[in-house]
């Protein structure tokens, strides 16, 4: 192709300033949400049974418990310090395994005292 020519147009290309999603993202059906939600209460038992499963294999029991954790208090803030003019400096909080697990029981027996009232 000569190096004066202009590429062809594609006619399907969006033009500038205009959306390629007018309608924006579709709906969920109802029905659907309705079902996701009343599936949710049994995702959460299960959570909390497996958290508790000694026999459970350990990555198992955590990713439980991280998701127990997450959505009975929201994941934790990764607090970022940094400097404009150098490097960022990423801090975090780790927890170990043990932490976590204590988190999780922590969570279970306020799920169990609150499902017993």
């Amino acid at each position: 192709m000569p190096a004066n020519s202009k590429k062809a147009v594609n006619p399907a290309q969006f033009k500038p300033g205009q959306s390629g999603n007018p309608n924006g993202r579709p709906k969920m059906p109802e029905e659907l949400k309705t079902k996701l939600r009343q599936g949710a209460s049994k995702a959460v038992e299960y959570w909390l049974e497996l958290a508790e499963d000694a026999k459970a294999k350990p990555e198992h029991r955590l990713k439980a418990a991280e998701a127990l954790v997450s959505y009975a208090w929201g994941k934790p803030i990764q607090q970022v310090d940094a400097d404009i003019n150098a490097q960022a400096e990423v801090k975090t909080m780790t927890l170990t395994m043990a932490e976590k697990l204590k988190l999780v029981q922590e969570a279970y027996e306020a799920a169990k005292a609150t499902k017993n009232e």
